[in-house]
């Protein structure tokens, strides 16, 4: 067992090991926030991690999953041998988490993890492997850097994205309709165009002047727009764009999808307030 800060707030899902002030930074950056308070809020967090206030309010006692396969990953991933952070997914009716490895002062790997059987990550390390091959010219992708089955549990370890990154409004339509050019070859499920499928802010996220795109375990195929109407959605939700009108179909397909998630997970409020969002983009 070890100290921990969870972030942000007692009942945050971001895990932050006591350690050096540079890897609590670090671990700090899992957290990838999008209302305006929390973005100046967490600035304020990271400056308190590089002056060594982390060690100082790091105090709740945290154990990693014994079960994860921790040796595995360190001996598959080159130079991921400090467990710098962890996320643990807040949502009870989805199984998993991920985990931040660094080493020599620096972050080496974002290790996705689920119990086994899980085809979704398996599906999403094809998907990015495509997509990187492609060089996409108005987006980057974490490159895979391994995946497998150990100990019960499935897992794919990506390269970090920089750092410091923040949430992109008003997204490229550009971005969206290369991410279906790309994915269009690949025997994804579904009809229409192929989609990312999960286009919330948290995983679009800016760096310098890169645009980085993650998470992509839901790409299938949806109605015309969906991704670029869900990102929209969540800006508006979170105060950040106005609404305007967005596809009917795209639309009406996600108002679906919400309406069928669990009613017991901790974001059920989000997930109505989002369906009242998105019932407003019909005629915005």
């Amino acid at each position: 067992m070890t100290s921990a800060l969870r972030y942000p707030g007692r009942a945050g899902h971001v895990v932050v090991p006591r350690a050096d002030r540079r890897s609590m930074w670090d671990g700090l950056g899992l957290y990838t926030p999008s209302r305006p308070r929390a973005v100046w809020l967490h600035r304020v967090a990271s400056a308190a991690m590089r002056l060594g206030l982390g060690a100082v309010i790091a105090r709740e006692p945290w154990t990693p999953p014994e079960d994860w396969p921790l040796a595995v990953w360190r001996r598959e991933v080159p130079g991921a041998d400090t467990l710098l952070g962890a996320y643990e997914r807040p949502q009870a009716s989805r199984d998993g988490g991920a985990a931040l490895l660094g080493g020599d002062g620096r972050r080496v790997a974002l290790v996705k993890v689920r119990r086994a059987p899980a085809p979704e990550l398996e599906h999403e390390a094809l998907v990015l492997d495509t997509v990187a091959r492609a060089r996409p010219r108005s987006f980057a992708v974490p490159e895979v850097l391994a995946s497998g089955i150990d100990d019960g549990y499935a897992w794919v370890a990506t390269s970090t994205i920089p750092r410091d990154h923040r949430s992109v409004p008003d997204l490229a339509a550009g971005v969206t309709e290369e991410i279906s050019e790309l994915l269009a070859p690949l025997d994804l499920e579904g009809d229409g165009d192929a989609s990312h499928g999960d286009l919330t802010p948290w995983n679009v996220r800016r760096a310098g002047g890169t645009v980085w795109i993650f998470d992509w375990e839901d790409a299938a195929r949806r109605p015309a727009g969906a991704d670029a109407t869900l990102h929209h959605a969540w800006m508006v939700l979170l105060g950040v764009e106005e609404p305007r009108a967005c596809p009917a179909d795209a639309v009406r397909h996600w108002q679906a999808v919400v309406a069928g998630r669990s009613t017991s997970d901790t974001d059920h409020d989000a997930n109505l307030a989002l369906a009242e969002v998105l019932a407003s983009l019909i005629t915005a």
